[in-house]
């Protein structure tokens, strides 16, 4: 039986579209554990920001540091620090009246535990691509001795197997990063430690399975960002708000896309550049019309204007360039508010040539 839940804040949590609606999972409490519960937000239904209307599931297993992916309304969960031993992968049916959890048992082939990775899925070859990250028992105290990994893993959800692609220009990899497979089956890195630079950009082509680093032309100063998210727009721009950068008061939320607006939950904030506290905020942005802009509260939208033109959809995503826009967002906490800075830096990112600092082309 659902109810009404009040989620405290949290972060290296995980969260995924399904249906309508935003299913969060676990996450990160402070040094005494991890999360275990499991709830939603239903987006046919109004909410503000202030007031968000979550329904608590269940509790599943502790869980934090983990990468999602959903297919097929299927919520594939992958890595993090567990409980279970031996279970990297497990699959949850969250639209069953009682969701149902299944564990994939490791074999020789699974990635080695991690954390603070990224996974994403090709819906059409039914893949998941799974980078980065560190050894699930490391701490961001002792990150100066991580061991990341640079191989590319993938798993095919018909076969439900795993294999490995550890090629020769593979890059030394990162973790607190953002992964964004673009239309043309090509992964973007972005950020991230070890790499956080957010110029330089390892790009994966998933009909190659090769790798090409990419110095992106920057149009003035763009701090480095870590533990921050990114989302592909309909218009092929990939923004990607907030992170662990200088001046920043939030950062290790997740924010989700949902027709025009993004939906930015949770993550932790540090008032006195002293002390690192969740937040258990949400904030609405609206990217209707190509504005930019926060809102207090978000209103559905009918089923008729859900409904997008495949042939448009198409047409714009062969013909479109790929824009990344690294916006810095300055958030107080819930008690005095928000102070919004989104300094939108645009890179042209072209399909075949893109601007760039080296002579490195994408292919």
């Amino acid at each position: 039986m659902r109810r009404k839940y009040n989620p405290v804040g949290r972060t290296e949590f995980m969260s995924e579209l399904v249906s309508d609606k935003i299913y969060y999972y676990g996450g990160y409490k402070n040094e005494s554990g991890r999360f275990n519960d499991f709830f939603y937000i239903d987006l046919t239904r109004q909410f503000s920001d202030s007031s968000p209307s979550y329904q608590f599931i269940k509790n599943l297993d502790a869980r934090c540091g983990a990468s999602t992916v959903s297919y097929m309304n299927i919520i594939y969960v992958f890595g993090g620090g567990i409980d279970v031993p031996d279970t990297n992968l497990i699959l949850i049916q969250p639209l069953s009246a009682d969701p149902v959890i299944t564990y994939v048992q490791d074999t020789i082939s699974t990635p080695s535990s991690r954390k603070w990775h990224t996974s994403v899925i090709d819906n059409m070859n039914k893949k998941m691509y799974v980078w980065g990250g560190v050894g699930a028992g490391m701490s961001y105290k002792n990150r100066s001795f991580i061991q990341v990994d640079g191989n590319m893993y993938i798993f095919d959800i018909a076969q439900s197997v795993w294999t490995s692609n550890p090629t020769s220009n593979k890059p030394n990899g990162r973790y607190l990063h953002t992964a964004t497979l673009i239309p043309d089956g090509r992964i973007i890195m972005i950020g991230g430690a070890l790499s956080s630079d957010v110029g330089q950009l390892d790009v994966y082509d998933t009909k190659t399975n090769q790798w090409t680093n990419i110095t992106a032309t920057k149009n003035g100063y763009i701090p480095s960002i870590i533990h921050h998210s990114a989302n592909l727009l309909p218009d092929n721009q990939i923004i990607s708000p907030t992170g662990n950068a200088p001046s920043i008061m939030s950062s290790g939320h997740k924010a989700t896309l949902y027709i025009d607006v993004i939906i930015f939950a949770f993550g932790e904030y540090d008032p006195n550049n002293t002390r690192y506290l969740m937040s258990p905020a949400i904030r609405i942005l609206n990217i209707s019309n190509g504005q930019y802009r926060w809102i207090d509260s978000y209103i559905p939208h009918s089923i008729a204007n859900q409904t997008q033109n495949p042939s448009t959809q198409t047409s714009q995503t062969s013909n479109s360039n790929i824009i990344i826009i690294i916006g810095i967002v300055i958030g107080g906490i819930i008690g005095l508010g928000i102070l919004v800075l989104l300094g939108y830096i645009i890179y042209l990112l072209r399909k075949r040539n893109f601007p760039m600092e080296s002579s490195h082309e994408v292919r």
